[in-house]
């Protein structure tokens, strides 16, 4: 018997890792099926209450495939779908590595690293109730959504074999969490820069300060700018936020923070190179502030990424209005496939909101487009493309504006 019908009664929150994924079993087939939904139909008042919960709820078979749903999972995963019966939770929500395994979802190379999947994988080999958080992304129609969720799996009491998944949108305390990670990791990188020049400021010579002053004016114009965008963002998730794009010398602009972060003490026994074709180029419609900071996060992703004596490249192509950031190292497969997830990181809780930051802002708000290659032997490289006015690519909401 597989083990979702077990006879247990423990219930307990799992830390990621401590059993083995397991993928979910071969798909059932419509004669199976159907013999399922009969031996569940024989307990109408289980179902009544699956019906009547307020929370988005799933009955799933051996297969871990929906046998019957709430109201409230449909509004959730497919509004305006008449039934979810036969699919896995992945698939109902559209998530684009349900389409990757050779049996569905669950069955992809990425899908031992989902919080839903592993919740499953652990019901079925302890029987015990299983609670994890996880993020989906997903797509409803022809629109891209991102579902944060805290998925519960616990085992049906009858028929056995049968588990019952109930799914919290948490979506809006992540969105509260990004927000103030955000803020407190943007903020801190650049105070950093600014406690490491003041350790040797009373060594240095006049015309050395004379030198730094005009780099440490910018630095403390950037935490008023951090202060303001942490603001801003803020409004933006309420809705209340207007775009206020401005001609930006975006080479110049970049130029500058590889001079800042090459001072920082991120960049100790390492080389912060910028690369630009040309130093005449036309100004570019975009949110100098936003910009500022996504190009900052990879500047500082790559330089922890690197070695002493390694250099991080940074490059500005005009004509492809694409801003470009290499370090030497190559990331593992298991970091690749969470690389731009809002709560990942390899550097410790609380800290993995670098590249996550990164997509939300240059896709939602910059309305551009980010993405990374990186292979053992080539490095790693994030790469930054923007629109050619921020103005015509129809942002609304989500720049920041400095304040007056």
């Amino acid at each position: 018997m597989n083990a979702v019908g077990r006879p247990v009664h423990a219930t307990r929150t799992l830390d990621a890792g401590v059993l083995p994924y397991q993928p979910p079993m071969r798909r059932s087939d419509p004669v199976e099926r159907s013999r399922q939904q009969e031996s569940l139909a024989a307990h109408p008042a289980l179902l009544r209450l699956v019906d009547e919960l307020p929370v988005p709820a799933a009955v799933l078979n051996p297969q871990r495939e929906v046998l019957h749903e709430n109201a409230s999972l449909r509004g959730l995963l497919r509004p305006g779908s008449v039934s979810l019966i036969g699919l896995r939770l992945g698939e109902a929500a559209g998530c684009r590595r349900a389409v990757e395994g050779p049996g569905g979802c669950g069955t992809s190379e990425h899908c031992h690293l989902c919080g839903l999947g592993r919740s499953l994988s652990d019901l079925e080999q302890t029987g015990e109730t299983v609670t994890r958080e996880c993020r989906i992304a997903g797509q409803v129609g022809d629109e891209p959504v991102v579902y944060d969720l805290r998925a519960k799996a616990s085992r049906m009491p009858e028929p056995q074999g049968f588990g019952l998944v109930v799914l919290e949108d948490i979506s809006h305390l992540k969105r509260r969490e990004a927000l103030e990670a955000m803020f407190f990791h943007d903020l801190l990188n650049t105070l950093s820069g600014l406690d490491g020049y003041m350790q040797f400021w009373d060594e240095l010579q006049p015309v050395e300060r004379e030198q730094l002053t005009p780099v440490i004016r910018r630095m403390t114009r950037q935490v008023v700018e951090e202060v303001v965008t942490q603001r801003d963002l803020a409004l933006a998730e309420a809705g209340q936020l207007r775009a206020r794009p401005q001609a930006v010398d975006v080479g110049r602009l970049v130029e500058g923070l590889c001079a800042a972060y090459q001072h920082g003490p991120f960049a100790t026994g390492k080389v912060v190179r910028f690369s630009s074709p040309s130093d005449l180029e036309e100004p570019l419609s975009t949110d100098p502030v936003l910009l500022r900071r996504v190009v900052g996060n990879l500047i500082k992703n790559a330089l922890e990424a690197s070695s002493p004596g390694q250099t991080v490249v940074v490059r500005w192509s005009p004509e492809l209005r694409r801003i470009s950031v290499h370090n030497e190292a190559a990331m593992p497969p298991e970091v690749r496939g969470q690389v731009f997830q809002r709560s990942f990181s390899t550097k410790g809780a609380g800290r993995g909101i670098g590249t996550h930051s990164v997509r939300l802002l240059t896709e939602a708000h910059l309305r551009g487009h980010v993405d990374f290659v990186s292979a053992p032997g080539l490095g790693t490289t994030f790469r930054v493309t923007l629109p050619e006015s921020l103005a015509d690519a129809g942002a609304t909401a989500g720049a920041a504006e400095t304040a007056a």
